[in-house]
């Protein structure tokens, strides 16, 4: 399967980046030209999401950005230096519980002033 894949996507690439003289040129070329393609393919989504009455956070435009997401960036990883250590599953449930409880609370608040 990649055999079949790989010469066709190394054509797809635009010149520059396939002549590109050193690896490390290369990667960084390829990089800028990934991330382009996907703000480009994110602004085009927005505006064509808000041309057609659709809200910009709609559950259809989600569904399709974690589509390209799972399909295009599933392999993709950061340098192990700039990972950060992540919170345990308890920090992330009591903050999301606060943050979820905060709204019923303040408007609480705001209705008993009034």
């Amino acid at each position: 399967a990649f055999s079949a894949v790989a010469p066709r996507l190394w054509n797809a690439l635009p010149k520059e980046i396939r002549q590109s003289p050193t690896l490390s040129n290369f990667r960084k070329e390829l990089k800028t030209w990934w991330c382009r393609i996907y703000g480009e393919l994110a602004l085009c989504t927005g505006l064509l999401a808000e041309g057609m009455g659709c809200p910009i956070s709609s559950p259809t435009l989600d569904a399709f950005f974690v589509k390209i997401h799972n399909e295009y960036f599933a392999n993709c990883s950061l340098p192990t230096s700039t990972f950060v250590t992540q919170p345990s599953i308890g920090t992330v449930t009591i903050l999301t519980f606060l943050t979820v409880c905060l709204v019923p609370i303040s408007v609480v608040l705001l209705l008993r002033k009034i």
